[in-house]
Order: structure tokens, then sequence, then C-alpha cells
């Protein structure tokens, strides 16, 4: 492990010294784009075009972000109940479905996409269902009940065994914006070595894998894992980053005709690939699982990469512990963003200029926290990612809130002492501002806050969800939406 870290450090310290390619390879079927060329598509990233502003995809309508809780199943009909948490204004939204009202008659499936289905991902208010009996793919709105079946997995190469077991086909699926629009695409990555692939969501008939497929590793090739992507609706391109904190940017407006736009911004050596304030948390954070994601401040368009710090195990008092039966636990975060005038990854320190960062199972995104009252500026509001495989006693927990400036935590809902953990199912994601969504006849909600949060039992809460619900533990956490 050790020797693989220090070759990836050697790498990035040699690729600083090189200027970015004056071309793009020809085979990736780009021709021709040269380095200015990604320069003035990501500028300075301040200034947001009026189109984009209109653009359902954007949150800059204000709408506060919710956390979306297990749903419940309530009354003698066994009706399926959503359930939010609104931060802003600290209540549980509940969601029933209804029948009757007098919205358009449209074409569209309603009803989620079955019993049992894997949670991959979430986007301007849409889930991302795997349902590994029959390997089927959607977009699911909670809120409208409306299914938009995407391409089969088996038109990308994946192997028949993992088609068979569901495990390991999709890991993460975003949008661009709302799939009723026509300029939607979807990415996600897949297989066990997560390639990238998109679609036309509603339109295309099959998926189409992009990005390369190994990165050359001294005398071997290791498989180019890209671990986390999002989608600017200022530069209209998706950015993406891989295990060895690779980056790539790709514009997908054209589909029969994608481009790769490559990124090599250098580092800072003194807050790479770890910045700690003490010697202490330095060894913490080398013996910790490292998540990365990518984020996009909605309002500047400004592109920041984030590592999340997870222990494998913490131990009551908070230390190090060896032993499976206590949880892994976020004990912290680094910040850098894109500097795209010099090409340098600058470490954001004790600061994230006023905004608040929403990471976990969900399209990442940023908000003006003055802009949003009840968020705490220069904090990120993180949920799990069940990348470590949960016990029954664990697993959905790892929740919180990170205040950037003092590195202290607070919680989000639910509690985020280690004591008080217990399993979370399914893990809550966040659920971003509500993007257009076709009116569907017949079909309604009632929308009701029931009480303030603080006044809710948590442990109700989730004594009841187990009863209500069933689950299944295999590999992964099976998600059930009725």
């Amino acid at each position: 492990m050790a020797s693989s870290i220090l070759r990836w450090i050697s790498r990035k310290a040699a690729a600083r010294s090189l200027p970015l390619p004056n071309s793009l390879n020809s085979s990736c079927g780009c021709g021709g784009s040269s380095a200015a060329t990604w320069r003035r598509r990501i500028g300075t990233m301040s200034g947001v075009s009026d189109e984009s502003v209109l653009c359902p995809s954007s949150l800059s309508s204000r709408i506060s972000p919710w956390l979306m809780l297990p749903p419940a199943v309530e009354g003698t009909e066994n009706n399926m109940v959503y359930k939010f948490y609104s931060l802003a204004e600290d209540k549980i939204i509940s969601l029933n479905k209804r029948r009757g009202g007098e919205e358009e008659e449209a074409n569209v499936e309603l009803g989620p996409p079955g019993d049992e289905s894997l949670l991959k991902g979430s986007s301007h208010g849409w889930l991302a269902l795997f349902n590994p009996r029959n390997c089927d793919l959607f977009l699911y709105n909670p809120l409208s009940r409306r299914q938009v079946k995407l391409p089969p997995i088996h038109t990308l190469s994946i192997p028949e065994d993992n088609l068979e077991c569901g495990y390991g086909c999709i890991e993460n699926l975003i949008i661009s914006c709302s799939p009723d629009e026509e300029e939607c695409r979807a990415m996600m990555s897949f297989g066990p070595e997560d390639r990238l692939a998109f679609c036309c969501p509603g339109r295309s008939t099959e998926w189409t894998h992009i990005g390369e497929l190994y990165d050359s590793e001294e005398d071997h090739d290791v498989a180019r894992c890209y671990v986390s992507f999002v989608y600017s609706s200022t530069h209209k391109l998706f950015f993406c980053v891989t295990q060895f904190a690779e980056f790539e940017a790709w514009d997908l407006q054209d589909p029969s005709s994608p481009r790769l736009i490559p990124l090599d911004p250098s580092c800072e050596d003194d807050h790479y690939p770890w910045a700690a304030r003490s010697e202490e948390e330095l060894i913490l954070k080398q013996l910790c699982r490292r998540l990365k994601f990518l984020v996009v401040d909605s309002s500047s368009g400004q592109l920041y990469y984030i590592i999340r710090y997870v222990m494998e195990h913490m131990a009551p008092d908070g230390s190090y512990a060896e032993d499976d039966m206590y949880p892994y636990k976020t004990i912290g975060f680094d910040v850098h963003k894109l500097d795209s005038e010099n090409n340098v990854l600058r470490y954001m320190e004790n600061s994230l200029d006023g905004l608040a960062i929403f990471i976990g199972n969900n399209h990442p995104f940023a908000l003006r926290a003055s802009d949003f009252p009840g968020f705490k500026p220069n904090s990120i509001y993180f949920t799990d990612v069940n990348v470590l495989i949960p016990n029954p006693t664990f697993g959905g927990h790892d929740i919180g809130i990170f205040n950037y400036e003092d590195g202290t935590f607070s919680p989000c809902y639910y509690p985020c002492d280690v004591k008080s953990f217990r399993r979370i199912f399914p893990p809550p994601t966040w659920r971003t501002a509500m993007s257009k969504t076709r009116k569907v006849k017949g079909v309604g909600w009632d929308i009701a806050a029931i009480g303030n949060a603080k006044e809710t039992s948590i442990t109700q809460y989730c004594n009841r969800l187990e009863s209500d619900y069933r689950y299944i533990i295999s590999n992964e956490v099976y998600c059930s939406y009725r």
C-alpha cells in the first residue's frame, strides 16, 4: 500500500512540471481542442449566464435541500409515506400519495420500479434505482411517483456473473437536469472497475461507454476507476476524478460525439495528499479510508475537490480500533478548489467561501449559506455512502455536519456520537431543489409538516421502520420502495 501511494505521489509531482497537452488525443474523438479551450470553457469560474439561472437544474430557486429519511408504512391500508427532514424549518415533511386532481394526462409510468431496489444516486429530485432481480434501471421521483426507464444495462460490457447476482453493476448515477428536458444526460459508473457510460434518458436505447479503461502503472496496467463525477450547468460539462486523483471533463451535448477535455492541475505540496494541523491528525488520516468527491458551487460554477476521511472502526472514546464490533465514522475533510487560471488545486484552509456543501449518495452540490436561512456557512453536510459493508448493527449511520472552520462535528437529525450509532435503513440521502415535473392525471400529494424535529423520537421512528420494512443484507444493502 505504501509503495503504491509513493508511486502515485511521484507521478503527480512529475505531472506538475509538465504543461497541459496542446491537443486532445485523436483516439478520444475530440480532435483539435487546445489547453486554452478548456480554460475558456471553465474560465475563471465566476458568473452564471441567464440561461443557467433559468435552467431547471439550477439551484438558485432558493428551495432548501431536504434530507430524505427512510420511508414508513402507515395506516390500515399500509400506505407508503415518504419522510423528508427540512433543515431550514427543522421539521419532518410527510408526503402521502392520493388519488384525484385535475392535472394533465401524460403517457408516463407510475409507481416505484420494484419492491427491492438499490439506491444508486439522487439528482435534481430524482432517485436512480437498480432492481437486481431483473436488472432494470430507473429514474424515480418519489413526489410524483413517476418513473423513467433507462436503457438496459446488458448493453454494457458487464460480466454475466455480475448481472446475475446484482452486485457491482452500477456504482453511481447522476443526471444533468430533469429527464423531461431534451438536453438531459445521465452519467454512471459501472462494473467492478467503475467505468463510465452515459445516455439520454427517455431517448437513448443503449448506454455509451466513455473514458479510458486503464492507466499505465510502471510495468502493468491499473483499472481507471472513476470515483466521483458532477455536472456543471454553468459550463455544460461533466467533471470526473479517478481513484488516483486524475481529473477530466466531458462535453456530452452532442451524444453522437462525446468530447473529452483533459485536466491535469498541479497540487500544493504542503497540503496534498494530506493536510493536517498536527502530527496526531496526520497519523489518523493516514489510517482512514479516503473517499473523493467533486462538487460544483451552483451560484458561481466553481469546482471543488473534497477528500473525506473515514475511520473503519472507531472505539467509543474516538480512538482507532481493529475490532469489527465498532462502527466506521467520518473524522474529517480536506477541500481544494480548482484555480483554472493557474491550473492548480488550492487548499481551502479553515474556510469554504461561505458555502454549505452536501455530499453522500446524492449528486454533490454546494449552496451559499447566506441565501438559505438555517444553514451553516463553511460546513459540509454529509450522509453515509455505504462504501464499508455494514453489519446488522451499523450501516447508514455516518451522518452529520462538519464545521470546516474549527474541525468540529454536530448532528444532522441523527446523533453523530459513536455511542449512539445504530443501523439506519435505507440510508438517508440529500434531495436537491425540485426540478420541473410533468403533472399526471389522477395523481397528487398531501404535504403536511408533522411537528418539530426536536420533538420527534428518533428511536421510536427507527423502531417502527424496522417493523414495517423488510430488507436483505448480503454484500450490499437493499433499499425497499413500495
